[in-house]
């Protein structure tokens, strides 16, 4: 017969036995009375830790607001057909603020300004820094189809 549908007996010398949750709780109450200082020190740097990722978290936070806002006056300025002021605003975006996805962004764009300004050779070079240092995707063809525009322009 499986030994699950067996009849189970209990004694009453095994029901003044404690049982085993009764026996772990006691141990690790008795255990952390005795670590107490460890305890304190564990939650400590915890919070520590904690405290610090939260603080890191809102620093890339506010970078990444400003690059926003920095990029976005300066794609207004982009559109509004005013490419010397917009490429200034793109370089300052990419120097501020590289290392955000709009300062990724701003060095294409600053290659995208220098091209409409018919400048090609700083165009081309642009492009080149850009791809030098962008992801893969489609930006990156973005990239490659307007270099190959600035060195055809450039002759």
């Amino acid at each position: 017969m499986p030994r699950h549908t067996k009849r189970i007996k209990i004694d009453r010398k095994a029901l003044r036995q404690p049982d085993e949750f009764q026996t772990l709780t006691s141990r690790s109450m008795n255990w952390a009375a005795a670590n107490q200082m460890l305890l304190v020190g564990i939650a400590g740097a915890v919070l520590v830790v904690a405290g610090a990722a939260f603080a890191m978290n809102r620093y890339r936070s506010a970078q990444n607001d400003a690059a926003s806002a920095q990029f976005r006056s300066a794609h207004e300025t982009f559109a509004a057909g005013k490419f010397d002021e917009a490429g200034e605003a793109f370089a300052t975006v990419v120097s501020e603020h590289g290392g955000t996805a709009f300062g990724r962004l701003a060095a294409l764009y600053r290659a995208h300004t220098l091209a409409k300004k018919s400048d090609a050779s700083a165009a081309a070079t642009a492009y080149g820094e850009y791809l030098a240092t962008s992801p893969t995707g489609y930006l990156r063809q973005e990239a490659l189809v307007g270099l190959g525009r600035a060195k055809e322009a450039s002759g």
